[in-house]
């Protein structure tokens, strides 16, 4: 018997360190982010966070635990404390961990089946 996944759709805002978060994600958002070959990025500065929901259900869930590791560092770390190498490390671990529970982030379209 496999595991059976529990999708977690993420919501169009989130709380880091008690600022509001915008989760951006949509064609635009999308065309925009492969256009510079990223699959997410993040801003401090603007509070938001923007995924291409075009990756498979796996990446997106890799790059959305990704970009919102950058956000909480950025936010209690002032964006001092941990490299890219260090935050890809981190999310990658988390990433394997949470598939291994059955725990996957996803896109809040209407279908999370893909």
């Amino acid at each position: 018997k496999g595991i059976v996944m529990i999708r977690i759709k993420l919501p169009a805002q989130i709380k880091i360190g008690g600022f509001d978060y915008a989760i951006l994600i949509g064609k635009e958002v999308g065309e925009e982010l492969r256009a510079k070959e990223v699959w997410g990025d993040q801003s401090g500065t603007f509070k938001r966070i923007r995924l291409d929901d075009t990756a498979s259900e796996q990446q997106f869930s890799q790059t959305a635990l990704h970009e919102l590791l950058h956000a909480v560092e950025g936010v209690w770390g002032r964006g001092e404390l941990l490299t890219e190498g260090q935050v890809s490390y981190v999310a990658n671990g988390l990433f394997q961990i949470f598939e291994q529970l059955g725990v996957r982030l996803c896109t809040r379209k209407e279908e999370t089946e893909r």
